[in-house]
């Protein structure tokens, strides 16, 4: 193999080792380690955004979940900085499990019932406990034997009292069986091997790196080489992979922790493009919180922040919305003004759609009414409002309801070619429209506008899906 080759099961294999084998360092080995960890907890591999180990088993403590993500991140200086820091903190984590485990088999824990029962087998908390502590032992393992390899027997020393070896028995590696250490000499000592893990997780202490072989030849040696250093990938943003996990949280109803999550990226990426989303997933959390006015706290400052992006235009949206959702006149009033503001600041965003469909909403509720000056007459708002919706986003998702919204009104107005004009405009924007604006239309021409070959041609428009299709197919003639 060189060391440009990339060994391993894929599924174990860290991001950077994946893409550029070449670039890898010992902290893929921390990766690894981690994919083990969170197989043993949750008997499933992480691919792709996954659920922490205490979502997919509820009976594992939360405490565990920091450990394995730090293990799994995406950026190789996320991770532990070697393997004797991972297996530091599994040591804590091991003796609080065993406390625990311990106070299960004592009953001395309150609040809990006995693990041990009649039949002496022990009870779900105790399993759970055991099961940690042996996924605990697994990765133990897994870190010890990365901090001890079987290294090679070290080279002889050349002396007067003792003769040079051959030079292929010194450095064979062909033999498996592990080689005695050489006794004590005047030279120089080979680094101390560390004696066979316990069954609990141990911390060893961290051994020197091998030396090479041209380092174990006298007269060959090179000063050591600086550790490699993986380079942030091109183009990826280190601040990805924690949005990722906030988002994941955030799905699995863990409101508090995605909030937290966000705002402490929000802290330490203030610069990164990912900063508005994490801004919106704090906005989203707080809102799911019941924080309503946090909430609204929280979206004033995205505007306020991201002023030239348009996405903020959500912002404005989402603010109205938590307005509204107060339920009183004076909250409706308000978010009222701000669909308004919302729509008159971001005037190309579909947001703003949105927002004139939510204010004639509450337009039509109030049966609020207007002069307007294009049709010379008293008018309901929310005809105004329809109408300078459907000029601006003829097409967006909303405008479907608003152009039929207004051809009735038009209809009440007794303005007939209008009303027509708004149920034909509709049939060409959405013609899969499950509103019956065809057979709406029909009508208008053969009753108001007394045009009998517009009308014919609509009712033979009338989808099969209308409640009036049997009488249009008839005034059709068909």
């Amino acid at each position: 193999t060189t060391k440009e080759m990339t060994l391993g099961s894929l599924s174990y294999l860290a991001p950077e080792q994946a893409a550029d084998a070449s670039v890898v360092d010992h902290r893929a080995d921390i990766y690894a380690l981690g994919v083990v960890f969170y197989e043993a907890l949750t008997g499933r591999i992480p691919l792709g955004r996954f659920y922490l180990p205490s979502e997919i088993n509820r009976e594992l403590p939360s405490d565990i979940d920091p450990i394995v993500l730090k293990c799994l991140a995406t950026e190789p200086g996320k991770r532990y900085a070697n393997v004797g820091q991972l297996l530091e903190q599994l040591q804590k984590f091991e003796e609080k499990m065993r406390f625990q485990l311990l106070d299960e088999l004592q009953g001395l824990k309150r609040g809990t019932s006995m693990i041990l029962g009649p039949t002496g087998f022990l009870g779900k908390r105790g399993v759970i406990v055991l099961f940690v502590l042996v996924a605990l032992v697994l990765v133990g393992i897994g870190g010890w034997m990365l901090l001890n390899p079987v290294a090679e027997p070290p080279a002889p020393i050349d002396s007067p009292a003792t003769p040079a070896p051959p030079a292929d028995a010194a450095g064979d590696r062909g033999d498996a069986s592990p080689v005695a250490s050489p006794p004590a000499t005047e030279g120089p000592a080979a680094p101390p091997t560390a004696a066979a893990p316990p069954v609990a997780v141990a911390v060893p202490v961290e051994k020197p790196a091998k030396e090479s072989a041209a380092a174990a030849k006298p007269g060959t040696a090179k000063p050591p080489e600086a550790p490699a250093t993986t380079p942030a990938k091109p183009g990826v943003d280190p601040a990805a992979a924690d949005l990722e996990v906030a988002r994941g949280k955030f799905d699995a109803k863990l409101f508090d922790q995605a909030l937290s999550d966000a705002r402490a990226l929000i802290a330490a990426y203030p610069a990164s493009p990912l900063a508005l989303d994490a801004h919106y997933l704090a906005a989203k959390s707080l809102a799911s919180l019941g924080r309503g006015q946090e909430a609204i706290g929280a979206y004033v400052e995205i505007q306020a922040r991201f002023k030239g992006d348009p996405r903020a235009a959500e912002a404005a949206f989402q603010q109205a919305k938590l307005v509204q959702a107060a339920d009183t006149k004076k909250s409706a009033d308000e978010a009222k003004r701000l669909y308004a503001e919302s729509a008159a600041t971001y005037p190309a965003s579909p947001w703003s759609a949105r927002a004139l469909a939510a204010k004639a909403e509450i337009e039509r509720e109030q049966r609020v009414t207007v002069r307007d000056g294009a049709l010379g007459a008293t008018v309901p708002a929310a005809l105004a409002t329809y109408r300078d919706l459907t000029a601006r986003f003829p097409a967006e998702p909303v405008a479907e309801k608003a152009w039929w919204e207004l051809g009735r009104m038009y209809e009440d107005e007794k303005r007939w070619d209008l009303a027509a004009e708004a149920y034909e405009r509709l049939t060409q924007h959405f013609p899969q429209t499950r509103l019956d604006a065809w057979f709406q239309l029909a009508e208008i021409y053969e009753r108001r506008l007394k045009d009998a070959a517009r009308a014919k041609q609509a009712y033979g428009k009338v989808p099969t899906t209308s409640s009036h299709f049997k009488e249009a197919q008839r005034k059709a003639g068909n």
